[in-house]
């Protein structure tokens, strides 16, 4: 199941929360982050919001980045000698993590996203392996999006229906291996050891409701993104944390304020209403514990 704008549309007129505290906040988790430049930004957002969420304990162990990385540089990193350091796999040899949380791209599957899991739930049976759907910011057709600029103004002519063929031939694809493994991983360990935090899915419903002007101070698509690469501006980054508070904490971040100051009116309640919702529609999405 994916969203679209039409089945979101009714949702963003609900009322919103005045705060998305809940009666009894979870317990914090102590977070070791580690990926890309897709997925590395999260660390200090996700912590503001849990503090806004009165959830006490957070707390980010280390963030290990590489650029455009996949897993197995993380695996790599330090050397693979019995004397060579890698601080991930020191965190997860000690046991300190509750959650490791990893980016990759294709290809899918990935074996050093087993080896983390493998490594971490040895030394400790409830760590928790969380894994960012990372966005690709390019649709299916190349000549569309040929970013010929480094703004990549071309995006901004990506139809509702380029986007949509976008999904079916290239994310779901991407995000069917993914959970595939990480499924394999939960029957391997004998528990529900893993989440895929859908960002990628919620990427292309944010590109189709700016289509449709539906996302408040957004005027283009290209609005989303930096640069040529894809990497975020502020709504799309903002859109993905309330998704990786949802996924932590089981929180909804519908009513949330702590990221919303100084961005257009309404905008905060569209983000948060798509990264809530997307999350739901994830099989793997870690809410039932």
């Amino acid at each position: 199941m994916y969203l679209t704008p039409l089945t979101l549309l009714p949702l963003l007129f609900q009322p919103v929360l005045s705060n998305p505290i809940t009666p009894t906040a979870p317990k914090g988790k102590k977070v070791q982050w580690m990926g890309h430049s897709f997925h590395f930004f999260l660390p200090e957002p996700v912590a503001k919001l849990a503090k806004e969420a009165g959830i006490v304990g957070h707390e980010t162990i280390g963030v290990d980045r590489i650029g455009a990385s996949l897993p197995c540089q993380h695996w790599n990193k330090g050397g693979t000698g019995e004397t060579d350091t890698n601080v991930v796999k020191d965190v997860l040899k000690a046991g300190k993590a509750d959650v490791l949380t990893l980016s990759t791209r294709e290809p899918a599957p990935d074996e050093c996203i087993s080896k983390f899991a493998q490594l971490g739930f040895q030394h400790r049976k409830d760590m928790h392996l969380m894994v960012h759907e990372t966005w690709l910011p390019q649709s299916t057709d190349k000549t569309t999006e040929g970013c010929v600029d480094w703004g990549c103004s071309k995006r901004d002519a990506a139809t509702f229906d380029l986007l949509e063929d976008t999904r079916n031939k290239l994310e779901v694809p991407f995000k069917n291996r993914l959970r595939n493994q990480l499924t394999g991983l939960n029957k391997q360990f004998g528990a529900n050891m893993t989440t895929l935090v859908p960002v990628w899915s919620a990427v292309i419903s944010l590109r189709e409701m700016v289509v449709k002007g539906q996302v408040p101070g957004v005027p283009k698509q290209s609005s989303l993104f930096k640069d040529n690469l894809g990497h975020a501006q502020k709504p799309l980054a903002d859109m993905a944390s309330y998704m990786w508070l949802a996924a932590l904490y089981g929180v909804n971040p519908v009513g949330s304020k702590v990221l919303a100051e100084g961005t257009p009116a309404g905008q905060a309640a569209v983000l948060q209403k798509l990264a809530w919702d997307t999350l739901q529609a994830e099989p793997l999405n870690g809410l039932s514990g």
